[in-house]
């Protein structure tokens, strides 16, 4: 069904990480209300603003006039960063890249 869907929204609470990944890969364009200092996963190496859209929780009333105002061709670039970026948040093997990521992430943790 997520497949079926323009925009998901991603805003904190139990399961905040699961629903993100789930939208991510099945194409969704995700809408994270994100408080503070919240990182999301891959973050800081990964740049959310290619494939989602990213607003604080002061934002939530204007959230309709946000999205409205994105073009078809914002939208379009947003779908294709996701097809680009949607294998590095799947563990299965063959396919997702998760496990590579996450990987290089902790050894770039460890050199510093």
């Amino acid at each position: 069904m997520l497949r079926t869907y323009e925009f998901c929204l991603s805003a904190p609470g139990k399961g905040f990480g699961n629903r993100l990944v789930d939208y991510i890969v099945t194409g969704c364009i995700p809408v994270v209300v994100r408080p503070g200092g919240l990182l999301l996963p891959l973050e800081p190496a990964l740049d959310y603003d290619g494939f989602a859209v990213q607003l604080p929780f002061e934002d939530i009333p204007i959230l309709p006039s946000i999205l409205a105002n994105l073009s078809r061709h914002a939208i379009w670039k947003k779908r294709q960063r996701l097809m680009e970026v949607h294998k590095m948040f799947l563990w299965d093997e063959g396919y997702g890249q998760a496990y590579e990521v996450v990987r290089e992430q902790m050894l770039q943790i460890l050199k510093k």
